[in-house]
């Protein structure tokens, strides 16, 4: 036998051998088969044919009752979420039916973010519908120092459009001639009511034939109950105001990755958290009222948390652009903790994030926190209120409040909370806008709003066409 055979011969030996060896070590432990042949064919915890072993491994424990009561704590309760079903279409009169229709414009600057524009716009149109005036689409302005954004550049103008057909006539411009008018500013209240826009904006109305609005100052507080009005509000805030696809897309994908990185104990669920460094900066944040604390800090969101019961390795999205060092108390107690700045894919930073548009931001915001299955506002406000909303409207209402105490003679704090009164109380307006779902329609409100999404997701041409004028 020459040199080469056998050369041959001892490396084919060889790699039999490590073959074998591979095969062996990669078996699961005598435990683990032990355990497979010791169920009967009767448990319940054999594996279905719909699951592979790989996935399910060789025996998955039942939930026990406990589990389950704790899951439902802190996840809400499972099954599919089903949006409520609207209950305003029948409530709002055609503006051609109106007697007193004019002529003229009402024109719209909204500002401090999507979740003020829902009411600010919600206003406008109203004042348009009574006065029986134009609707000029709106622009939306943030900051002082912060350039004018196209009123398209965030929501579908196609859908805010159809949507307010028949009621509202809108428009993408002011005629020239009215341009170059007067353009002083007119204050609002915010839910403006019939009689204030016949006693104080009918007359500038008739003046100038152009309203323009832009300070929008605090609800009045004795108001009446006008249920046209509250159902031309609802259409607004909950089916003209949708933010264009390529939000809705980067939305998603934000989505997604917080899913991705959700730990094996909680699959596919993220906590979402409105916390922000700069309001906390802020004074009405450090204020006390009634010995309550207005806003949280990272630690104490923290231990409010874990409190509830949160695993450590719990994913959470804080509203948050980037990242401050005054957020590390959180992270030492929750590391699995996101912010926009490491949850956006990198190619659509520049867009978003550095462009120097605010409303950018907050649009992410509000859409991320609307699809979270929980929702922590540490902070009260108009926030917490509209993304409150636009959840239970979906069928989201796990919505967790924490509170702080202090605690007499001491310095330290208690920390308290559950569920939302918008929820335990049913005390949101968005109760007014919706119908529970009855048992007869679930299914097939389900099979709509997935049809809905696939089709959403499909539709790669943007709905923005050119303005009308």
């Amino acid at each position: 036998m020459s040199t080469v055979q056998k050369t041959v011969i001892g490396v084919s030996v060889l790699g039999l051998m490590v073959l074998l060896l591979n095969m062996f070590g990669n078996r699961p432990p005598p435990l683990a088969y032990d355990r497979a042949l010791s169920i009967s064919t009767k448990d319940s915890t054999l594996l279905t044919p719909l699951v592979t072993q790989s996935e399910r491994g060789w025996h998955v424990p039942k939930k026990t009752l406990v589990d389950k009561v704790l899951e439902a704590k802190l996840w809400g309760k499972g099954g599919p979420k089903v949006p409520m079903e609207p209950c305003w279409s029948k409530r709002i009169s055609s503006q051609a039916d109106k007697a007193d229709k004019a002529w003229g414009y009402v024109a719209i600057t909204c500002s401090n973010g999507p979740h003020n524009h829902r009411a600010q716009i919600a206003d406008a149109v109203v004042i348009a519908f009574q006065l029986g005036a134009t609707l000029v689409v709106p622009t939306v302005k943030e900051a002082l120092k912060e350039p004018h954004s196209r009123f398209d550049d965030l929501y579908n103008v196609r859908n805010f459009i159809s949507s307010l057909e028949g009621m509202v006539r809108v428009v993408g411009q002011l005629p020239k001639d009215f341009a170059k008018g007067n353009k002083s500013i007119t204050s609002i209240p915010l839910k403006v009511t019939r009689e204030y826009i016949e006693e104080k904006l009918r007359p500038v109305f008739r003046k100038d034939r152009v309203l323009y609005l832009g300070n929008f100052l605090p609800a009045l507080k004795k108001q009446k109950d006008d249920p046209e009005l509250t159902a031309l509000r609802c259409l607004v805030m909950f089916k003209a105001l949708r933010f264009v696809i390529a939000i809705q897309k980067l939305g998603n994908r934000i989505v997604n990755r917080l899913r991705e990185a959700a730990p094996q104990s909680a699959p596919n669920r993220f906590v979402s958290i409105d916390l922000q460094v700069d309001a906390l900066r802020q004074k009405t944040c450090n204020a006390t009222i009634a010995k309550k604390k207005r806003c949280l800090e990272p630690s104490e969101v923290g231990l409010f948390l874990r409190k509830l019961g949160y695993p450590s390795d719990t994913a959470i999205y804080l509203t948050q652009s980037r990242w401050e060092s005054v957020l590390d108390p959180l992270q030492n107690m929750y590391q699995n903790v996101h912010t926009k700045e490491y949850s956006m894919p990198f190619n659509e930073e520049n867009q978003y994030l550095f462009s120097g548009k605010t409303q950018f931001e907050r649009a992410i915001d509000f859409y991320v926190c609307s699809k979270a299955d929980v929702f922590v506002p540490t902070v009260p406000g108009v926030f917490y209120a509209h993304v409150s909303g636009e959840r239970i409207s979906e069928g989201l209402d796990h919505i967790i409040v924490p509170s702080i105490k202090y605690k007499p003679g001491s310095r330290g704090v208690q920390i308290s909370g559950g569920i939302s009164p918008y929820v335990g109380k049913k005390s949101h307006p968005v109760y007014s806008c919706f119908c529970e779902s009855s048992p007869k329609t679930t299914s097939e409100s389900v099979a709509k709003l997935s049809t809905e999404r696939s089709e959403g997701s499909k539709k790669k041409k943007s709905d923005n066409d050119v303005l009308p004028s």
